[in-house]
């Protein structure tokens, strides 16, 4: 048989492994450029570079093949049969959504699976909180944020007077609320435990003057004490601010981790 008919089936290997080898550089791509974090937690990095190298071996073995067929002048019978275009068409569609559609992180308008942020959290579980394997924040509350202040409240790892006056400096976005006080608004973190499927949300209510007005979605930055107050009947952890930043933007870390967790005694 003579070396025309074989020209399909190359131009099908040349392809997928074309194909492959633009996976495995989008999967190289994304730890690199930290566009992997708006998807699934850091920690499991290792796991997207594996696969980005897998691909690697598997689109350099697609060239290969077709390096190895292109210009013979015999196909064996045995051939494998080309693969439809529409096949490979089919594989391309994740590659290019991919490139094409913009990453971008959770926002105050979006809805997690588990969001805490549209009402007031008030006291909840006791018991011990579930630990992170990372060892900062200081369990002093220095460089705590507001997921590590909620956590201790909810979690009843101290006394509520415990937190009275304590300095708090904070970042989040400004949440919706519902039955707020009139000088109140939330503002919150998404917690990423291991993927985008499983984002939660976290709220701190916070008092201050003036505040209601900004926009939802707004980035700020909060300093001020802390105190645990009614609010509606419950018992909510208040941050009395002192100070709010409302120019500083998104940061780059949007997402907060639970490796990055504050350790309680």
């Amino acid at each position: 048989m003579s070396g025309g008919p074989a020209a399909a089936p190359d131009r099908a290997a040349l392809v997928k492994g074309g194909l492959l080898l633009a996976f495995s550089g989008y999967f190289f791509y994304l730890p690199a450029s930290h566009t992997l974090r708006n998807y699934t937690n850091p920690e499991f990095s290792w796991l997207v570079i594996l696969t980005a190298w897998l691909f690697l071996a598997l689109g350099l073995a697609g060239v290969y093949q077709w390096a190895a067929s292109h210009g013979s002048a015999i196909v064996s019978d045995h051939a494998h049969p080309a693969i439809a275009r529409s096949v490979l068409a089919l594989v391309a569609v994740p590659l290019l959504l991919g490139i094409l559609v913009p990453a971008s992180p959770l926002g105050a308008t979006a809805r997690a699976s588990n969001w805490g942020g549209a009402t007031v959290a008030g006291a909840g579980s006791s018991g011990t909180p579930p630990a992170g394997p990372g060892s900062a924040p200081a369990a002093d509350g220095t460089g705590w944020t507001l997921v590590d202040w909620q956590r201790a409240f909810q979690y009843k790892v101290y006394p509520d007077s415990y937190f009275t006056d304590k300095h708090a400096d904070v970042i989040g976005f400004v949440s919706g609320g519902a039955n707020l006080p009139a000088d109140g608004l939330v503002i919150g973190r998404y917690v990423m435990r291991h993927c985008a499927a499983d984002i939660y949300g976290v709220g701190l209510l916070v008092r201050s003057p003036g505040t209601p007005s900004l926009a939802r979605g707004t980035w700020v930055r909060v300093q001020g004490t802390l105190r645990v107050a009614p609010v509606n009947g419950t018992l909510v952890l208040q941050l009395q601010a002192t100070h709010v930043d409302a120019t500083i933007g998104q940061p780059a870390e949007t997402y907060i981790y639970p490796q990055d967790f504050a350790r309680f005694p």
